[in-house]
């Protein structure tokens, strides 16, 4: 699917509808009946390509399983949801574009947008139409403690900083070298700053570090060779699984085993299949358990591998729970318009969980904990 691509997902026996210009959406002439069942639009602005690419994929289909489950239960209102996803090119200005051309196509609210990066524009966008976004994984704290219409259902990601240098502390490590990227820099850097504060406060020593843009001819040897010259016993890569998969690679090459710590961001599937042995160890932050024994996180697991033939990550699991929350404003919301369904969502009592409960604070953000994981036999084992 190409970045300008669009898809309507079809997750109910209601009418298809055709789009006409100017954004009408109207239903095709099957009676009286089936027009007074007309869908519900929600836009699903994610990353499908693009570095973020296999994050938005994975959230795209926590979305569509959420919203099949929800009209298969009847949908909102009496009335089916209906996707449109668009493709974001994991891009603060592809990521735009899509989000004009949902609100064009006349969505009530948006579910999407992955990567910290895609937010840098589309949520000033979003509350300048008043359209709610409410997003799974964007965490960048340079939304946080805003009156908008940007919501999100994860912490700040400075905070993942905060976790992973505590983290390093308690197993011992005093001398820490850091590395960040710089495309997604509203994630990147917020976050290491964090750690290099907390590691300070707790004792350590940042010994160097340097930031560098994720392409082609990214020489990840020399950012190797740069962050081991202090010989750090610990390094913090705030990149993404591909950044991270890279240079551990050169650091086993050159015989390198420092702790290696990473954020949500660099916690996906891809980081096992490119890094393979190479990441054996690494310690990442992690979002939900996948072990959590309650029911709807059981229940989800085994519907997202029926549908899918594969397991569920973190970008589908908080995809899964952005789709249910929204539907529990559109359900609970005076009207369907941006106003309403903003009020709704922020007067929540128990948004939707799949295991850790949180509320909205008056600002459209929360303060769920992040837990840790390790890589261990190609696999990530939660730690206590």
């Amino acid at each position: 699917m190409g970045k300008h691509d669009d898809r309507r997902t079809d997750l109910s026996p209601a009418p298809k509808r055709i789009a006409r210009p100017g954004g009408l959406l109207l239903c095709v002439a099957l009676g009286l009946a089936a027009c007074a069942r007309e869908p519900i639009l929600v836009g699903v602005p994610v990353g499908l390509t693009g570095l973020s690419g296999r994050l938005g994929v994975m959230g795209r289909n926590g979305i569509e399983l959420a919203a099949a489950e929800i009209n298969a239960a009847g949908g909102v209102r009496g009335r089916p949801i209906e996707l449109l996803v668009r493709d974001d090119g994991d891009s603060p200005e592809t990521a735009l574009e899509a989000d004009r051309f949902l609100v064009d196509a006349d969505v009530v609210c948006l579910v999407g947008h992955m990567a910290s990066k895609t937010g840098v524009l589309t949520a000033a966008f979003a509350t300048e139409k008043r359209v709610p976004l409410l997003s799974p994984t964007v965490s960048a704290p340079e939304h946080s403690g805003k009156d908008d219409y940007f919501f999100r259902i994860v912490a700040s990601s400075d905070l993942q900083g905060r976790d992973l240098a505590l983290h390093a502390l308690a197993s011992g490590r005093r001398r820490a070298a850091v590395a960040w990227e710089l495309t997604n820099r509203s994630y990147s850097i917020p976050m290491k700053e964090r750690f290099e504060e907390t590691f300070r406060a707790g004792g350590g020593s940042i010994l160097g570090g340097l930031g560098f843009p994720t392409g082609s001819d990214t020489d990840y040897s020399a950012v190797a060779e740069s962050l081991m010259a202090g010989d750090p016993d610990a390094i913090l890569l705030s990149a993404s699984a591909w950044d991270v998969a890279n240079i551990c690679q050169a650091l086993a090459g050159a015989g390198a085993s420092p702790l290696v710590l990473i954020p949500l961001w660099g916690r996906t599937d891809d980081l096992l299949a490119f890094g393979g042995r190479s990441v054996e160890g690494v310690v990442a932050v992690s979002g939900l358990d996948p072990d959590h024994p309650g029911e709807a996180n059981r229940a989800f697991r085994e519907a997202f591998r029926a549908r899918y033939g594969e397991e569920a990550d973190f970008g589908a699991e908080y995809g899964y729970e952005a789709m249910r929350i929204m539907a529990q404003a559109l359900e609970n919301a005076r009207g369907l318009d941006g106003p309403a369904i903003k009020a709704a969502l922020l007067s929540l009592e128990e948004p939707f969980t799949l295991q850790s409960p949180f509320r909205f604070d008056p600002y459209g953000d929360c303060d769920r904990p992040y837990r840790l994981s390790v890589v261990r036999d190609g696999r990530f084992e939660m730690l206590p």
